[in-house]
């Protein structure tokens, strides 16, 4: 479903409780960019994925905001080719201790047309956005929408949220940012009972008495398959 969204451009939310399991989804969607390529053949569409910890903001500013975003593309450049490395390291290097807004702006414009230009699709991946929207500024709030539509062929966002932005009233989003982000919900549940078994049995297998089949199975069923009661 996420492959899905990725190849339309589309952005969208992953909602799951804590311990569902939404952080590790998304972490290794970033990490092992190769498991998308069952769904997407890279030889039709390069995916740069970007994991971006707004947990990590020294201040809820614009210019905190864009050099977050640049500190993310820089810890993930050993995924790209190494002409991308290059103009990444290279403008992090230039602008981190940056305070001018329009100056690191114009660090993460760069380096979003080089994607542009070598035929890139940037997916921003930002999990417990919930958490920090309620932290957003207007600005920052507008910026997010602004670099999607200026880059709107280039720069999609998944953003994981614990409960579904329809809910949280005091948050204030653009209503195209809103939308964006809403129109795409995929919610996570309780694990599937192959998985569900898998997990007991990895979590199990240093015991001298594994969990016999009606162990797991009152296992199962005392949790439902959620992963964090499992």
């Amino acid at each position: 479903q996420l492959a899905s969204w990725i190849l339309a451009g589309a952005s969208g939310s992953l909602l799951g409780l804590r311990g569902s399991g939404r952080s590790n989804v998304l972490g290794f969607l970033c990490h092992r960019p190769d498991a998308l390529q069952a769904y997407i053949n890279p030889e039709k569409l390069m995916v740069a994925l970007v994991l971006v910890d707004l947990g990590d903001l020294p201040t809820n500013t614009v210019v905190d905001l864009y050099r977050v975003i640049l500190r993310a593309f820089y810890e993930a450049q050993v995924r790209f080719a190494e002409d991308t490395q290059r103009v990444i390291a290279q403008t992090y290097a230039e602008h981190r201790a940056l305070t001018d807004p329009f100056l690191t702006q114009s660090a993460l414009r760069k380096i979003l047309f080089h994607f542009q230009d070598t035929g890139h699709r940037v997916v921003l991946v930002i999990d417990r956005f919930d958490s920090f929207s309620r932290l957003l500024t207007p600005e920052m709030a507008q910026t997010l929408n602004s670099l999607r539509d200026t880059f709107r062929d280039t720069l999609s966002y998944i953003v994981g949220i614990r409960q579904s932005l329809t809910y949280l009233a005091d948050i204030d989003l653009p209503a195209d940012l809103y939308r964006l982000l809403t129109t795409h919900v995929c919610q996570l549940g309780p694990l599937n009972a192959a998985d569900a078994r898998f997990l007991i049995q990895r979590r199990t297998q240093v015991s001298d008495t594994p969990p016999n089949a009606e162990e797991m199975q009152t296992m199962l069923s005392l949790t439902g398959g959620y992963p964090t009661l499992l």
